[in-house]
């Protein structure tokens, strides 16, 4: 009787600990949203700067927020960084640009330049869907097709998925883009959003020929943490040792009624 007493309470415990586990939320959801920022200070960049050049961070949501200039342009001899990105808000900012109407801040990628996202944390992420719009120099745009929005998403085994999306330039207007098929279920260590314009021979490019146009607004970009993957290997092994149990008490049960007859 001692011997099964102590295997049912060792059961009890082994259930107990696979419910908590299997409770367990499969990931930490949230939005980038940039209403909150905190710049990575460094002699060229101030705290309160919401202008950026191409090698600045600064953190938003729990990320790491990268800044750069084209590939175009570090590729050439003479590079310096240049303005690559803001953030801004509609009302306050756009006086200049035909930005996306947004009553929130967002995120500007300017002249060509692009933003790579990662976890403060090192943890792997995945992504589900964004905010996006073209930002134009010139008000008057009719409602076409002027450039892509690009998503390199690179994975924690260090592959690469590379998606694009068109934008329209209807101004006044914020998109949004569904990613949770592509990306959804990815475990991503970073992932770099950029932009390309459409050329007069329908070639989308980012080049000194673009004269600076390949600019795209972000925000609300949902994310979730990916789970710990030491989670799973718990449940499992508490699921062995709850059928290991099962059996040595069938068996001490059937060893107590032969030696009761």
């Amino acid at each position: 009787m001692n011997r099964l007493f102590r295997y049912s309470k060792l059961a009890s415990r082994i259930a107990l600990a696979c419910s908590a586990i299997a409770a367990l939320p499969s990931s930490h959801a949230g939005t980038i949203d940039f209403e909150t920022v905190a710049n990575v200070v460094t002699p060229v960049l101030a705290a309160e700067d919401t202008i950026y050049a191409g090698r600045d961070q600064f953190l938003t949501g729990g990320f790491l927020a990268t800044v750069s200039d084209s590939n175009f342009a570090q590729g050439q001899p003479d590079y310096e960084p240049g303005l690559a990105g803001a953030v801004l808000t509609n009302s306050v900012s756009c006086t200049l640009n035909a930005c996306p109407y947004d009553n929130t801040h967002f995120f500007a990628g300017l002249n060509g330049g692009s933003l790579a996202l990662e976890r403060q944390d090192g943890v792997a992420f995945q992504l589900s869907s964004l905010n996006y719009g073209f930002i134009a120099r010139d008000w008057e745009l009719p409602p076409l097709v002027y450039g892509r929005l690009t998503v390199q998403a690179t994975l924690a085994g260090g592959s690469v998925i590379t998606l694009e999306h068109d934008m329209p330039a209807e101004i006044g207007m914020m998109g949004s883009w569904d990613l949770s098929a592509e990306l959804g279920a990815q475990a991503l260590s970073h992932v770099t959003f950029s932009a390309c314009v459409f050329d007069d021979a329908g070639a989308c490019v980012n080049d000194d020929t673009t004269l600076n146009l390949a600019q795209f607004a972000l925000d609300d970009i949902q994310v979730s943490a990916v789970p710990e993957p030491a989670a799973a290997p718990l449940l499992l092994a508490g699921l062995g040792l709850l059928g290991a149990w099962r059996r040595r008490g069938k068996a001490a049960a059937a060893a107590m009624a032969g030696g009761a007859a």
